[in-house]
């Protein structure tokens, strides 16, 4: 009798454990995760973090740079009031620093 609680014992605490390992998140210093859920959002940049299994969900953003094709179908004008066409590449970067 004295092994089957043991047994049950050890079966709830390796549950605890995998649910807790389960919900560690680590985010490198080159990506950025959100955590979203019933709390709200969390953003993890270079850091690590806990969510809620099931109930709280993982993004991830590359935090490097990133090429943008921009393009515009008709001619914009400029502040000097003069129309360009636009058909470039963009380097972008998302903004990691906390105002």
């Amino acid at each position: 009798m004295d092994l089957f609680y043991l047994i049950v014992v050890l079966i709830v605490v390796l549950a605890i454990l995998g649910i807790f390992f389960a919900g560690f998140v680590s985010a490198s210093p080159g990506e950025i995760k959100v955590i979203s859920g019933p709390r709200g959002q969390r953003v993890l940049h270079g850091k690590t973090g806990w969510k809620i299994p099931i109930l709280e969900r993982v993004d991830t953003m590359a935090a490097g740079m990133i090429s943008v094709d921009a393009r515009t179908s008709d001619y914009v004008p400029t502040n000097d009031y003069i129309n360009v066409k636009v058909d470039a590449a963009v380097k972008v970067k998302i903004g990691t620093e906390h105002p």
